[in-house]
């Protein structure tokens, strides 16, 4: 079956909206259908294991958790469709209070390890979840160590960044106090990612879900200017930050996404990640 086929109403128009940031290809589209409801396309330009793990990411939300995300009307090896949802409008006011009251209840959701029970993706980039008992080990082994390793062999940054992330994951337990227990995270958390309408909070898009720190998401809303003091002090009224959160576990963890950003486009994003590894490593 097409994707076109799953739709329920004919196209009435279309609008193509951009093309994602991962290898494969993917070109997003909004279409207005026959019935007057809107959906998103996303399809690849070959079979990719990036969007049917997005659909699942998206109902395991849906199903698991009060996060609005988008439904899922229909799921292949080179399509996904789903809802659209109101946008428009910034993260301010009442909808930054209406996103903390969600991300709270998301990262409340918890579980005995870090991981989860199945592989994702962020920005088309594998996230390898296998169960660990120690936030350090996974953070520096199956997030930073491997991702500076493929910035490398892929030439988008030189050799100093795989050595100083190599340095500074057998440092993180000195770095940072006690990390949260495991909470259920976005992993994913840009202002591109979070969908406002003059409404109100719509909800998130684009998953890149595991149980880990939750400051993880606290930090990459920081990253690029998504979540302000408003958000912050509602935040904390649902859970507290860690004492260290703004001065350290902030920068660390955003290395991250940082090195997600290298992956894909290289350029003064390695710069920024080097910014890090030299404050926290190059000691």
């Amino acid at each position: 079956m097409s994707w076109k086929d799953a739709l329920p109403a004919p196209i009435a128009r279309s609008e193509l909206i951009g093309t994602g940031s991962s290898e494969a290809g993917i070109t997003v589209s909004r279409h207005w259908l026959a019935d007057g409801s809107s959906v998103v396309s996303k399809v690849a330009s070959g079979p990719t294991e990036e969007l049917p793990i997005e659909a699942e990411m998206l109902r395991y939300l849906s199903e698991r958790t009060q996060l609005r995300v988008p439904e899922v009307h229909f799921s292949d090896a080179s399509a996904i469709v789903i809802e659209w949802l109101p946008s428009g409008a910034r993260l301010s006011g009442t909808a930054e209070h209406e996103a903390a009251d969600a991300l709270a209840a998301l990262h409340g959701i918890s579980a005995d390890r870090y991981g989860f029970d199945w592989p994702t993706v962020i920005a088309g980039i594998p996230q390898d979840n296998c169960w660990q008992d120690d936030w350090y080990t996974f953070y520096a082994e199956q997030r930073l160590v491997p991702l500076a390793r493929q910035c490398v062999t892929t030439g988008r940054a030189r050799s100093d960044i795989l050595k100083l992330t190599d340095k500074l994951a057998g440092r993180l337990p000195n770095l940072l106090d006690t990390p949260k227990p495991p909470g259920l995270v976005h992993g994913d958390l840009w202002s591109g990612n979070i969908i406002v309408s003059p409404d109100g909070f719509s909800g998130l898009i684009d998953p890149a879900i595991y149980f880990g720190d939750p400051e993880m998401d606290l930090a990459f809303g920081t990253l690029f200017g998504a979540l302000g003091d408003g958000f912050f002090a509602r935040y904390r009224e649902h859970r507290p930050l860690s004492d260290d959160f703004f001065e350290v576990r902030r920068d660390i963890y955003n290395l991250w996404p940082l090195l997600v950003h290298v992956r894909l486009f290289g350029g003064h994003y390695e710069g920024q990640a080097m910014q890090v590894l030299e404050r926290f490593a190059g000691a």
